[in-house]
């Protein structure tokens, strides 16, 4: 099936063939685009967008050109202008008096235009000064028009397409994930509204990258804190969330922009801060009353940090999970099998609730688990926290029942069980992390260096 441009006016219509053929089973009627299924979509989908491109910049130069006249040969107007290159686009008038008052107006790129005797003059000096470059009010609100429809247009496109998008993610992200969306997409729409640009798929260009980067870092403010600026790890998460929404939408035939593809999207390592085991010992013993909100909070906190498990699988925990002493689970961020066998304390913590977990917001935890550190008094041991602005970097010293937080509970457990000699396969196969990721963990240290070089006999 060979692809075609297809000019319509009125009852007459015109065909520009475009080069190539597709199947009709990979072609999207209403996409008018390649399907994926086809090998070479991605560049058939290029040249459509270049011609659409063409055809927004043909329909400048015919509208501002001829919307004017009575009577007119619409349709060669509209091939000559889109087959012409854009700097050929040069048309030499000629005059010529008709029988019936009116004048005839020969063009190159050929055409021929019939204007009516009274508008001759006004339409003249219109073409003339389009063609000079002059902008009169008149022609500018010509212009204006064809330019904010074609905007208009555009806008809508993305804003269905985002619709999608968030429909979808309801239905099949987490609730937490899903919010962040909202969040993400208001930055965009600051960012735009302050360098007045359409929110669009044309808005995310090679260069949207850096450019929506610096501007996080240097002119975000912060509704809730009025701080200025973000740090690199939190604008990798922004780029990281629009990113997934622009491919999805590729995926899906509602765009065909690719340039978010060559967007450097890096995260800065952080301070895996966690507590020791003498720690996590002295917060298991710490006199809580039972039953109550903090009481529910340190079980879910010691669970994680006892098991590895992240707050969604704690979330979503069922008694079955345990199966012949073990919690098998499949993770739901990463979505692999996880095998943690029973200890004490897990062991303990689910005798406690009959097998089953206390519910509990995420929220709740965090804010309850550093009040009890704090009445521990681990506000006053002070750790590092790092944060990269930039180019920067800036160590910022806080309280260590500041720094814990309820994922502070799995890096627990993972430097917990490295103490304990725990090879980094299994502790992969428990935790769901790759063996990659978990050797920020594995940090050099000389005495246990020592003792393995003391290992060596001659």
């Amino acid at each position: 099936m060979p692809v075609m441009l297809l000019l319509s006016e009125g009852k007459t219509t015109s065909k520009i063939s475009l080069g190539f053929t597709v199947k009709k089973e990979d072609w999207n009627p209403e996409q008018q685009l390649v399907k994926p299924s086809h090998n070479e979509y991605r560049k058939y989908n290029e040249i459509l967008k270049e011609v659409k491109e063409r055809m927004n910049a043909t329909w400048k130069k015919y509208h501002s050109t001829v919307s004017m006249f009575d009577k007119y040969d619409a349709m060669q107007v509209w091939k000559d202008f889109y087959n012409i290159e854009p700097k050929q686009a040069t048309v030499k008038l000629q005059m010529k008096y008709m029988r019936d008052e009116s004048f005839q107006m020969k063009t190159t790129p050929k055409s021929n235009i019939k204007i009516p005797y009274d508008k001759t003059a006004e339409i003249e000096r219109l073409v003339k000064n389009y063609l000079a470059g002059v902008r009169d009010e008149e022609m500018n609100q010509l212009l204006d028009k064809a330019v904010k429809n074609a905007s208009s247009d555009a806008v809508s496109k993305f804003k269905s397409a985002y619709k999608k998008y968030c429909d979808y993610s309801q239905r099949e992200k987490k609730e937490q994930t899903f919010s962040r969306i909202e969040n993400n997409f208001n930055l965009v729409k600051a960012y735009a509204k302050k360098n007045g640009l359409d929110v669009c798929f044309e808005l995310f260009t090679k260069d949207f990258g850096s450019e929506f980067k610096q501007y996080l870092l240097k002119e975000h403010k912060n509704g809730n804190t009025g701080k200025i600026g973000m740090n690199n790890n939190a604008i990798s998460n922004v780029l990281k969330n629009v990113k997934a929404m622009l491919n999805w939408c590729v995926n899906n035939e509602l765009s065909t922009n690719l340039a978010f593809k060559s967007w450097n999207i890096k995260k800065e390592s952080t301070d895996l801060q966690y507590l020791t085991e003498e720690q996590l010992i002295e917060l298991r013993n710490f006199n809580i009353p039972i039953g109550s909100s903090y009481d529910r909070s340190r079980d879910l906190w010691m669970f994680s940090a006892y098991s590895s498990l992240r707050k969604s699988d704690i979330e979503a925990w069922v008694p079955s999970n345990v199966i012949n002493d073990v919690i098998t689970i499949k993770s739901q961020k990463v979505g692999k099998l996880c095998q943690i066998p029973l200890n004490d304390v897990t062991r303990s913590i689910l005798n406690k609730y009959n097998g089953d977990l206390p519910k509990q917001a995420d929220s709740k935890v965090n804010a309850n688990i550093k009040e009890i550190l704090k009445l521990m008094g681990y506000d006053s041991i002070m750790v590092n926290r790092v944060e990269y602005f930039g180019t920067q970097m800036k160590v910022n010293v806080i309280p260590l029942s500041e720094a814990i937080t309820y994922h502070s509970g799995r890096r627990s457990f993972i430097n917990l069980m490295i103490s304990k000699g725990v090879h980094i396969t299994h502790l992969s196969s428990m935790t769901g992390n790759s063996v990659k990721s978990l050797e920020i963990y594995y940090k050099s240290n000389p005495i246990e260096l020592k003792k393995s070089m003391e290992k060596i006999r001659v």
